[in-house]
């Protein structure tokens, strides 16, 4: 035996000498919580054995009551038909009605029916004796003699085993059938407990009876069959009756036991401490009347099995814990040793401390998810690098600067592009407006920058999935601007720009309603090798530049906008003039005429070139310039600053937009001039009345050198005058002289020549 101990001792030994950690602690008790489950079910088990000891011991004491029942009932219901055959002898009831003294007659049935009660005593042995008590004649009667009141009250007192005190008062009760216990004397005035059987008579009339029966049993053996049955000799078989009174035991040890009537019900095991030890009590109830029958045993009679198997089972968990620890533990440090070589070899690779307590799948599990971490930086820096070395090499090939050190078939594959064909075609997208897509974020400048590539990346996107359904598509960024490069998928060659226009508007659409980005749409022509790529992509940038003729929001092809038929624009020096004498005195609605003349005449027929569009875009400014110049606005700060004109126009990207800014700077320019008209037109005019006033008598006054002095033409002072005065200037002259000769010739110092 020492032998075999010695490695065990080693072993435990060795494993002292190993840092224990979290893991090994955590194992060791998953383990032991293995040897919880036959605990837990032999727990069950004791519980459901000893469940099952205890209803098996239930029914068969109630089997054994059963049999007390049976013969005690039976010999209560014999007992009951030997009282009805004495209520019913002929002699007793011939005696009922005698009063005392007795007559000879009377004498006589009383020597008749004690031999008929001395018959009843012979043919039942568990029958004591049996008395008949006359309540009229107040005689006695038993099986062996007869007497009367006063010799029971006096000579017979102490030797009677029924007192005439007990006699009167079962007298005074109406009793029938009744069983109960009756306190008698024996030999030598020895007190003791019989059972008795009380029948009032007649057994008919219950108002008043004039006799009492009264028939003793005898006790001992009235039990003597039940005390013979072999399985209640292990305990004691008692009759209780309704008032807790024993009415009959098998054994005096326990006769002065106190039990509850209540707490005995049929069937049910009951639990009690009798002079200090525990017995199981069975009862079953009397079918004859409301006795209970209770069989009490000792518990540690039917407990020492249960107690043996609860001693077997706890003895054996025991040896299970400690032998099945033993090997939990052993079994767990040699599965614990390759976790622990793990740990401590990667302790010093990963930068991670390794804790005291620390779980050791924990440190494994968090030193590779570090690992992991570094690896996914790592790829996703260089899944950047390569998404922006592709987009570089996308960008030199649609712009045509691609180095040809590198072959291009090489990088197509290292960038994992895969041509379908040898059609290429390029589409450029102008982003318009993407504000209500952010509208209630607080913008910072890198939050704008964010918010740009998110739209991008939005288009690039679904650009992407819509030509990929039938073609292959790659999106870039180049210069600011969206570009997807489309492979085109020969087998749909016939339809292709229609095709490619219904991509563009399902793209516009869907951004628009999901994600509310409004965007311009250019595609240049298809080209059957690579090298037309760039051609496409100078094509798609020309389309796009026709986007201020055509407006926001378009599909333009540069197939509708190529080779353009007109190289020269409608805008006379003579319709420049006009416009700026309109914006010169305000005239509003000939000024606007004038801009829709020179649009219509210029972009409602054939298209113009770009280059001959932007022309015509900063002569219209300069003449709002030159205009401005001549009624000294350029130098009114304040209203200028506020009108802001010349960058209005010259961040128009369309012709609709420029030709709305013209006209909402012309409306408020012509409003300021019609206002300061107003006031200097007024000065004019005073002045004019003035010079009038002053010189009428001139014979050379005439509207033209009135205007002379103005540095105005005749024309435009009369206009200022007219509307402002409401009259001409020369009808106001021929006015003012007619009054002037009216107020001389009304005088009497002058004659009419002098006054002429």
């Amino acid at each position: 035996m020492r032998a075999g101990v010695t490695p065990v001792l080693r072993y435990l030994k060795k494993i002292k000498t190993i840092k224990i950690g979290k893991l090994l602690i955590t194992w060791l008790i998953s383990y032991l919580s293995i040897l919880l489950i036959p605990i837990i079910i032999s727990g069950i088990v004791y519980v459901k054995t000893a469940s099952i000891v205890e209803k098996e011991i239930n029914n068969n004491n109630l089997i054994l009551l059963k049999q007390v029942q049976k013969l005690i009932d039976k010999k209560m219901l014999d007992v009951k038909q030997l009282g009805l055959q004495v209520a019913w002898n002929s002699k007793l009831v011939s005696l009922f009605y005698n009063d005392k003294p007795m007559n000879p007659e009377g004498r006589y049935s009383i020597s008749r029916l004690q031999k008929d009660l001395r018959i009843y005593k012979v043919a039942n042995g568990y029958i004591r004796e049996i008395y008949v008590y006359l309540h009229n004649s107040e005689m006695f009667i038993n099986s062996s003699t007869s007497y009367s009141m006063d010799l029971l009250q006096t000579v017979l007192a102490k030797d009677a085993e029924i007192s005439a005190e007990q006699f009167i008062e079962m007298s005074r009760q109406e009793l029938k059938h009744v069983f109960t216990t009756l306190k008698i004397r024996q030999n030598g005035n020895k007190e003791a407990t019989a059972i008795a059987y009380i029948l009032s008579l007649p057994y008919d009339i219950y108002d008043k009876s004039i006799a009492t029966l009264v028939i003793l049993l005898d006790y001992s053996t009235f039990l003597d069959e039940v005390s013979r049955i072999e399985e209640l000799q292990q305990g004691t078989v008692l009759i209780l009756g309704e008032n807790n009174q024993i009415v009959a035991i098998t054994g005096e040890k326990y006769y002065n036991i106190s039990l509850e009537y209540e707490k005995l019900s049929d069937g049910n095991l009951l639990y009690e401490y009798i002079n200090g030890q525990e017995f199981t009590i069975s009862s079953i109830s009397s079918s004859q009347n409301g006795w209970k029958y209770v069989f009490m045993m000792p518990s540690i009679t039917f407990m020492v099995k249960v107690k043996y198997i609860k001693n077997l089972m706890i003895y054996s968990i025991l040896i299970c814990l400690i032998i099945g620890g033993l090997v939990a533990y052993i079994f767990t440090k040699k599965n614990y040793n390759p976790v622990y070589q793990m740990v401590q070899a990667l302790a010093g690779r990963v930068g991670i401390e390794l804790n005291p307590g620390l779980n050791e799948y924990s440190f494994v599990q968090q030193a590779i998810n570090n690992t992991l971490n570094e690896k996914e930086i790592i790829m996703e820096k260089l899944e950047k690098q390569n998404l922006a070395l592709r987009s570089s090499f996308l960008a030199r090939l649609i712009k045509g600067r691609y180095d040809q050190t590198v072959p291009i078939e090489e990088a197509l594959y290292s960038y994992d592009i895969r041509w379908i064909s040898d059609i290429f075609c390029v589409m450029l997208f102008y982003i318009e407006d993407f504000n209500k897509l952010f509208r209630k974020a607080s913008l910072k400048e890198s939050d704008s920058m964010e918010q740009v590539k998110l739209v991008h990346f939005i288009i690039s996107n679904v650009i992407e999935e819509l030509i990929g359904k039938n073609h292959y598509g790659l999106v870039t960024e180049v210069d600011d601007m969206i570009v997807c490069l489309i492979n085109v998928n020969k087998n749909r060659m016939e339809q292709i720009e229609d095709e490619l226009v219904e991509i563009a508007l399902k793209a516009q659409k869907f951004i628009k309603e999901n994600f509310f980005v409004h965007f311009t749409v250019s595609i240049g022509r298809i080209h059957r090798t690579l090298a037309g790529i760039p051609e496409s992509y100078r094509e798609a940038q020309e389309a796009m530049e026709y986007r201020m003729i055509m407006g926001n929001e378009k599909i333009i092809r540069y197939s509708q906008i190529q080779n353009p038929r007109r190289n020269n624009y409608d805008y006379s020096l003579e319709l420049e003039q006009q416009l700026i004498n309109a914006i010169k005195i305000g005239d509003l609605e000939t000024a606007q005429n004038i801009i829709n003349e020179v649009f219509e005449k210029n972009f409602s027929g054939e298209i113009l070139s770009v280059q001959m569009i932007k022309c015509l875009f900063f002569d219209l400014i300069s003449t709002m310039i030159k205009a401005l110049n001549d009624i000294n606005l350029m130098n009114n700060n304040c209203f200028i600053e506020e009108l802001n004109p010349i960058s209005r126009l010259l961040s128009s990207d369309t012709i609709m937009e420029m030709k709305h800014q013209m006209m909402d700077i012309l409306e408020k320019v012509c409003q300021y001039v019609e206002s300061s008209s107003k006031d200097r037109n007024k000065k004019i005019s005073e002045q004019i009345v003035s010079i009038i006033e002053n010189s009428y008598m001139d014979y050379n006054l005439s509207i033209t050198s009135i205007a002379s002095k103005f540095g105005l033409t005749a024309p435009y002072i009369s206009k200022i005058f007219k509307d402002t005065m409401g009259e001409g200037i020369q009808d106001y002259i021929n006015k003012v002289r007619l009054n002037k000769a009216k107020a001389l010739l009304l005088g009497e110092n002058e004659n009419l020549e002098c006054i002429a």
